[in-house]
């Protein structure tokens, strides 16, 4: 099966598959988000490299697990693991800072909040 993003049809649907206890990232994106749809070319283009399965949540639908999450922007690809959030990156990245962020590497966002 060739990698994809999964869209499930609520937040429901998402929040279910995390509570599986995979880790699982969650790509939150929004419509007329210009910068969203950029995140999700960046992502599409590397998942063949990401460690964990990828499902997205357009907020403009259904904002439930975004607002649990406490997430105040978009885009945002947030990390689950065991049930945990466990860490986000927002804003549009580059495909390399998406790899680096969902295979445990520190990304250049988290970097930045650390030196503060």
């Amino acid at each position: 099966m060739p990698f994809a993003i999964i869209t499930p049809t609520t937040s429901w649907a998402a929040a279910e598959r995390i509570a599986t206890g995979e880790a699982m990232a969650v790509f939150f994106h929004q419509d007329g988000c210009g910068h969203c749809a950029y995140a999700r070319e960046q992502i599409e283009s590397v998942l063949d490299e990401f460690p964990v399965s990828v499902v997205a949540i357009n907020i403009t639908h259904d904002r439930r697990l975004f607002d649990k999450v406490g997430l105040d922007s978009t885009p945002c690809l947030a990390l689950f693991v065991d049930d945990d959030f466990v860490g986000k990156i927002e804003g549009a990245q580059d495909a390399a800072e998406y790899v680096r962020f969902v295979s445990g590497g520190e990304s250049e966002e988290e970097s930045d909040e650390s030196e503060d």
